[in-house]
């Protein structure tokens, strides 16, 4: 039984690997993911026959494992992985979707096969991102996909502004760089909240209208966009 690891390889150049006695052999120790071509020569009274003709299998490359999308820092997804093959071979392409895997795009070609962290900064807030991890080895690919949604801050410094005859001034500071803001009241800050109008992100004051005179009233603005919405500020 001889062995290459090339198409079109002399002959010589192949590797002995077993003498079985059987019609059946099976090659162990292989690496993943890796295209190998046999030969099968006879032997008679210690010479051996011309070889066959070249035959050839590719052995199973294991998909990565995408262990955790940290979104733990804002605006950055730390995508941390394992690859469970034991190939030296190749590189794994990084992908990311904006549009659930619809369209991607190439963020990070890695060839360092032992690294287990890459991490995706300058992102939006509140926002959906897709990954998808492609191990390739030259004779074989595998790939994984997951989904995390980065972490949406609230806006800070809410203050009432000057009241006046049914109506509420207040302003914050928008701390989110994706989606609106939603502004809500309730009558003495206690039960469900009522939206009174969803602002764009880059507003940082509204006039909450058509209130009771002498009615005590909680003021909340909440950052939100298709995906998420932030803490109650």
């Amino acid at each position: 039984m001889l062995r290459a690891e090339s198409s079109g390889s002399d002959p010589a150049d192949y590797t002995a690997v077993a003498t079985p006695s059987a019609s059946l052999y099976t090659d162990t120790d292989l690496e993943d993911g890796e295209q190998y071509y046999y030969r099968v020569r006879a032997i008679y009274s210690g010479t051996p026959s011309q070889p066959t003709g070249e035959v050839d299998a590719t052995t199973p490359l294991p998909s990565p494992t995408i262990d955790t999308l940290d979104t733990t820092t804002a605006r950055e997804i730390s995508v941390e992985y394992t690859l469970p093959d034991d190939s030296t071979d190749g590189d794994l392409t990084i992908e990311r979707s904006e549009d659930d895997g619809a369209t991607w795009t190439t963020i990070a070609t890695v060839t360092d096969l032992s690294a287990t962290t890459y991490t995706d900064t300058g992102l939006l807030d509140g926002e959906e991102y897709t990954y998808r991890l492609t191990r390739d080895t030259g004779d074989a690919s595998a790939e994984s996909i997951d989904s995390a949604i980065t972490d949406l801050p609230a806006p800070t410094v809410l203050a009432p502004d000057a009241a006046g005859d049914t109506h509420l001034g207040v302003s914050w500071d928008a701390t989110h760089n994706n989606g609106d803001t939603r502004v809500e009241y309730r009558e003495d800050d206690s039960g469900d909240w009522v939206t009174h109008t969803t602002v764009a992100r880059d507003t940082e004051q509204a006039t909450v209208d058509g209130l009771l005179n002498g009615q005590l009233y909680g003021i909340r603005v909440v950052a939100e966009t298709d995906h998420a919405e932030s803490e109650d500020q």
